[in-house]
């Protein structure tokens, strides 16, 4: 058992009770009712949802689209929802500013009993669709009150290989790892972090590379050819080669670009698979 209760970076906190439960009810009171409910020592008494809220929202916007989103969740499911808005940790990125929602994984009646469990979360053939209603609902809020306050960038759900991204993706290194690897020690979460970021920036330069060598040319005017290049970009003067080096060349750097995207998929799908693995283990336990 921890206590949290002199946790310096909480913003906020709040119980969420579904629509129609009436009765009033403290914290502590739900959650030794959800311990007491459960009769195997292994049992599941609650679920996590944890959301990056959008740092250039104001903060009165993230929370209120923190706890309206956890309204949402506990009227779908008829399930009680603790909130936690967090601040970043100090020393932390200030950007990551996020909420922790702990959800019973039993249905409280207007009464404030604990009934039955929401085993569409649970069960195969239903909580895929559920899991992405819930990520598809909350990707929807951020970017109805980006978008209410101006801001262009937009919350994408989706993975990277659904959007068409060729990158690899990076993993959640938790509060413990971060801890480490701020005292400069490696961590295995963060070294695959780094690893991963590595093959990025070498996806990022080998495409840069690529569309240098098909957009140059001799230049029109000698204005152009005085142009400075975008930072970042890598300058080919093609006219000392001839269009064979040049196509040899393009073709050598899309063969190892395909290695490197062959390679990041076959992590993704191994990650994928590790995830749903652990997925399965956490309902069996439940």
């Amino acid at each position: 058992m921890h206590d949290y209760t002199r946790k310096r970076n909480v913003i906020t906190s709040a119980l969420i009770l579904p629509d129609g439960v009436t009765c009033e009810m403290a914290r502590q009171e739900l959650w030794n009712r959800a311990e007491a409910a459960e009769r195997r020592k292994n049992s599941c008494v609650a679920r996590e949802i944890e959301v990056a809220l959008p740092s250039k929202l104001p903060q009165e916007a993230q929370i209120r689209l923190a706890t309206q989103y956890a309204q949402d969740i506990a009227d779908r499911y008829g399930l009680a929802a603790d909130v936690a808005v967090h601040a970043a940790a100090h020393g932390g990125d200030e950007r990551n500013v996020h909420a922790h929602i702990l959800l019973t994984t039993r249905r409280i009646a207007p009464t404030g009993q604990l009934t039955d469990k929401a085993r569409e979360l649970d069960d195969y053939k239903t909580r895929t669709a559920e899991l992405d209603y819930i990520r598809t609902h909350w990707a929807n809020m951020c970017n109805i009150e980006l978008e209410n306050y101006g801001i262009a960038e937009r919350v994408d759900h989706r993975t990277l290989s659904a959007q068409g991204i060729d990158r690899a993706p990076q993993i959640h290194v938790g509060v413990h790892a971060t801890q480490m690897e701020r005292r400069g020690i490696a961590t295995e979460r963060g070294e695959l972090n780094r690893q991963r970021e590595k093959i990025n920036n070498g996806i990022e330069r080998m495409e840069r590379t690529i569309a240098a060598a098909e957009k140059s040319k001799q230049p029109e005017t000698p204005a152009e050819a005085a142009r400075t290049p975008e930072k970042g970009a890598i300058s080919i003067d093609m006219r000392k080669y001839t269009p064979t080096q040049v196509s040899a060349a393009q073709e050598a750097l899309a063969g190892e670009r395909k290695a490197i995207i062959d390679r990041i998929r076959a992590e993704r799908r191994n990650a994928e698979a590790e995830i749903y693995a652990r997925l399965d283990k956490d309902i069996t336990d439940a």
